[in-house]
């Protein structure tokens, strides 16, 4: 049974978001996904597992139009007051969307994957309904700064044992095997260092190379897509007309 976030889990988000530090660490991941998803002013972004949807307003500034979807009723609520109208919100299984193929141009699921039942599930459906480019933001198994202090503090009530962590090669292997030969890259933010004051800090964010570091505490992996479309078999009645029995006869 997937973990369901509760109010007090919305709202120990929200009051962790508000600190200063914490906001910056969200702006470094949004930095690196914007990067890697290059999202497009009309284009349409699905946002899976999308909490209190303090991470959908940077697609709002950028001129999308956004759908968001959570698990969580309470997380619904949460992004509903923090949005009001301006995202098209609904409650729903991110293993089973409730949206038709290729209905969205981009689709992005950060710390999703993590409170899934079924990962390889979640993925699939995201790739079912996206057209073009997919973004996967998870906390990174591999990391050397320790991820479940920061987790610890974002969500003080959650036990570690309803967090499941995922390696890159884990996720880029189900992607290939689900979608073939398609573009895969991944990259990470929050090495040691970067954030803080100091000069050598100011210079760690802004060295792209260290993005390839395989230790960063957030890893991104961004997918490019080829539009699919499920096949369905259609049960057609052909009735021979009289003619052509006796013809065939």
């Amino acid at each position: 049974m997937p973990y369901l976030f509760n109010t007090r889990d919305a709202n120990d988000f929200d009051n962790w978001y508000q600190q200063f530090s914490n906001r910056q660490i969200i702006e470094r991941e949004n930095r690196l996904m914007f990067d890697m998803l290059q999202p497009v002013r009309g284009e349409h972004v699905l946002g899976i597992g999308c909490g209190t949807g303090q991470r959908l307003f940077k697609f709002l500034e950028r001129g999308l139009t956004v759908t968001g979807l959570d698990a969580s009723d309470a997380m619904i609520t949460a992004a509903k007051n923090n949005l009001g109208n301006l995202v098209d919100l609904h409650h729903g299984n991110p293993e089973d969307l409730p949206f038709d193929d290729n209905s969205f141009n981009l689709s992005v699921m950060i710390n999703t994957l993590e409170f899934s039942d079924n990962y390889k599930r979640v993925l699939e459906e995201a790739a079912r309904v996206t057209k073009d480019r997919m973004f996967i933001g998870i906390w990174n198994k591999f990391a050397i700064k320790d991820v479940r202090i920061q987790i610890k503090d974002m969500f003080p009530n959650i036990s570690e044992e309803s967090i499941q962590f995922y390696t890159s090669g884990e996720i880029k292997k189900h992607l290939k095997h689900t979608l073939g030969k398609v573009p895969i890259e991944w990259k990470t933010t929050g090495q040691p260092g970067e954030g803080s004051d100091s000069m050598l800090g100011q210079m760690i964010e802004q060295f792209s190379l260290l993005q390839r570091c395989p230790f960063g505490t957030f890893l991104g992996i961004s997918v490019i897509l080829v539009p699919s479309f499920r096949l369905r078999p259609l049960n057609l009645k052909i009735e021979k007309s009289n003619e052509a029995l006796a013809g065939a006869v």
